[in-house]
Order: C-alpha cells, then structure tokens, then sequence
C-alpha cells in the first residue's frame, strides 16, 4: 500500500478511491510515510486531513471547565461567613455581604480577564496582591468598627466606593499600556459597558429561572419540601453565574455584540433623555424639594451617575462622524440634562452641609458632585467643538480616558484615607 500510495501520490482520484476501499490500512500507511517523508507536501496533507485533531473543541472544553470552576469559586466566597463560623468567628450573612458583596464578582472575572488578555506575570501579581489587602484591610475595617447594629459612616462609605475603585485598579493593567494612555482606558470602557449589557440581560433571565424553580417546587412539594432551603442553598450559584458568564460571552462574541449594543442605544438613549426629563418636570411641578427631600436628592445623583455612564460608553462605542444629526442632539441634550441634575444636586449638598453640619457622607457627595461636573463639562465643551467640526472624535475620548484616572485616585482615597481622616465615625 505505501508504495502504491507513492506511486500515485499526484492522482488524487486514485487516493481517495484506495482510502475508501480500505481506511484503516491507507490511513496506517500514510502515517508511516509521513514519518520516512516529512518533507512530501502531499503525504503533509494527506497526513493533515487524516490525524487532524479539532483543538478548538478541546479548548472549548477547557473553557467550559474554567467558567464551571470560577462560578463555584464565586459561590463559595459569598458563602464564607458560614466557613468562618466553623472556626468560631462570629460574622452574620449581612455583615459578611455588606462588606464584601463585590469581590466575588471583581475576584472572578479578573481571573478570567487576566486569562484571555495575556496580561503580565508582573501586573497579575501587582493587582491581586492589592486586592487581597484590600479584602484584608475592609473586613478588618468594617468588624473593628462595628457598634451594634449601626456602622460608620466614613467605613460604610469606603464599602461603597470599593467596587468602583477595584473596577478602576483592574483597568490599569487592561492591555500592554502605560497608565497615562487614553487607548488603554476607551477599550476598557469598551468591553466593561458591554458586559453591562449583557450581564444586565444574562442576570434578568437567571432571577426569572430562580423564582420559577421556586414555584415549581413549592407547588409540587408543598407539603414535603421548604422552598427556603433550596433558595439558600443554590441563591449564591444563581448569582455569580451571570457575570461570569458575560465575561465569557462578550470576549468571545464581540463582533456579532456589537451592533446588537448599538441598536439597543439607539434606542434607550432618547428613552432615557425623555424619562429624566419627565422626572425632572414632575419633581418641580409637585414642588418636591432635593435640597429638603433626602430621597428626591439621593435619587437626583443616580440618574446623574447613570446618565453619565451611558454617555461615556456611547462616545467611546460610537463613530461620532456617522450619526445623524438626531442622535447627535439627543448626546448634547442628554448631557446639558445631566449637568443641570449635577448642578442641583451640588447645590443640595452645600445647602445641607450649611444647614445639617459637615459628615463623611456630605463631604464625599460634594466632591464626587464637582468631580463629575468637571467631567460633564469636558465631555459637553468637546461635543460642541465636535458639532462645530473644530476637533475630531479623538480628543473627546482623551479627555474622558484621562479622566478615568482622576476616579481612580479620588476612589482610592475614599476608601483607605477618608475613614482615618473621619476618625472612623
């Protein structure tokens, strides 16, 4: 058989009539030839097709492997109060949750990311060395200053500044560049407003599943079974798939993501201007009051936060050039709204910190309020430059790069120099 395989190695016909009368003997033959004749280039393809192996399958499972083995992971970190209960260290649910309901989800996909970016040895060790401490040093921070049921105020403030400071410290590694580069930070505002997305969609399905199941059983096993078992057993697993799952889904589908995400600003960006500006209308015509009100003036800064954060991701997710003069008033629009609702909160603030006395929490509000007035300003000047056509795209998204870093350092010291300068109160 080898040497009829020689013979005709340049009639193909020939070759696929001999393997399909005997597959097992041409396929044994062609493997010993390749071995004698590596450099034959038509035994190479015959070889080729022959032993071929799909890594792509075993990398898929690989992958499959890993996502079961980080959401796993995730599940035991939101349950380890009850880990530490074995060792006799007394630290309920809430207490565990409230002071470490990020790093599951932060921990987790910076696993992930790290794998699939190829970061440095370096940055990998750098930034989970922080991060442990950082666990370290909250947990420490938060059970120390436990009184009672009630918490300080600079230390609850440290807890909910944290996401954002670890989101932003896991960006300073995003890609081989320096700090100060505005590319390293437009693509990690890329990828993250994706993940937003989608893992807004993955969680929405995941809490549909989870309260159908739990129907489910409740009717089936109503008399036999407590539904309230099941949940607290599998509630940690419900949660920590869905961003996991994002990570995974995103980097591996962002192509095809793509123009799903733009359509879907195109739509909920003019939804968005028109619900705040209702909200806005309805506030002043009932003469509800932010700077009496604490809930109007709490809820006045998310929407500011939001509106902000969808503005971003749709100037660095979008080709200014090619939208159309609609979609580009509705940006501005969507801006000048937001540095109104920024300004009035601003104001709230310094008529509170007048009238009710200066706090941790009063201070921290005002100066993340000037913080994103700045910012809003910037992006708002450098849209109408755009508009004017005085500058391209590209300056825009400078500005909102560098601004990151700006984030970073102010979240940074909310969370490990505020509570000591506030004496822990």
């Amino acid at each position: 058989m080898k040497q009829k395989i020689l013979d005709n190695i340049i009639t193909p016909e020939y070759l696929e009539k001999s393997y399909r009368e005997a597959p097992v003997e041409f396929k044994n033959s062609i493997e010993e030839l390749y071995k004698e004749n590596p450099g034959n280039q038509l035994v190479k393809f015959w070889y080729i097709r022959l032993f071929y192996t799909d890594s792509t399958k075993d990398k898929k499972k690989n992958e499959t492997f890993l996502l079961l083995v980080l959401i796993l992971l995730s599940s035991v970190i939101l349950q380890f109060s009850d880990i530490l209960k074995i060792f006799g260290v007394q630290y309920t649910q809430n207490q565990y949750l409230t002071a470490n309901f990020s790093f599951p989800f932060i921990i987790v996909a910076m696993i992930y990311f790290f794998i699939n970016f190829a970061t440095k040895t370096r940055d990998i060790i750098v930034i989970s060395a922080v991060i442990l401490l950082t666990v370290i040093y909250i947990n420490v921070l938060y059970v120390l200053n436990m009184t009672g049921t009630r918490y300080p105020a600079s230390v609850l403030i440290a807890l909910y500044d944290l996401p954002l400071f670890l989101w932003l410290l896991i960006g300073t590694v995003f890609e081989d560049k320096t700090l100060l580069d505005y590319k390293k930070w437009i693509g990690y505002i890329k990828i993250n407003g994706e993940l937003m997305v989608v893992g807004t969609i993955l969680s929405s399905g995941f809490l549909v599943v989870f309260l159908l199941c739990m129907v489910l059983i409740s009717s089936i096993f109503r008399l036999h079974f407590r539904t309230d078992i099941v949940a607290e057993l599998t509630w940690p697993y419900f949660v920590s798939a869905p961003p996991i799952l994002a990570v995974y889904l995103v980097l591996r589908n962002r192509d095809s993501l793509k123009k799903f995400i733009d359509n879907l600003a195109k739509i909920f960006n003019p939804v968005m201007l028109i619900f705040v500006s209702i909200y806005l209308a309805l506030i002043i015509s009932s003469k509800q009051n932010p700077f009496e009100d604490r809930n109007i003036f709490i809820i006045l800064n998310i929407i500011s936060l939001i509106i902000l954060a969808i503005s971003i991701f749709t100037y660095v997710e979008k080709d200014m050039e090619k939208l159309s003069q609609v979609e580009k008033v509705i940006n501005i629009s969507s801006i000048c709204l937001t540095l109104i609702i920024d300004l009035i909160a601003l104001s709230a603030t310094v008529y509170r910190l007048k009238s009710f006395g200066f706090t941790p929490n009063r201070i921290t509000v005002l100066i993340a309020n000037l913080l994103i007035l700045i910012n809003l300003a910037g992006i708002l000047y450098n849209l109408i430059k755009i508009q004017l056509k005085k500058i391209d795209q590209e300056v825009l998204q400078i500005w909102i790069g560098k601004y990151m870093i700006v984030y970073l350092i102010w979240t940074a010291i909310v969370v490990f120099i505020f509570p000591a300068i506030f004496g822990f109160k």
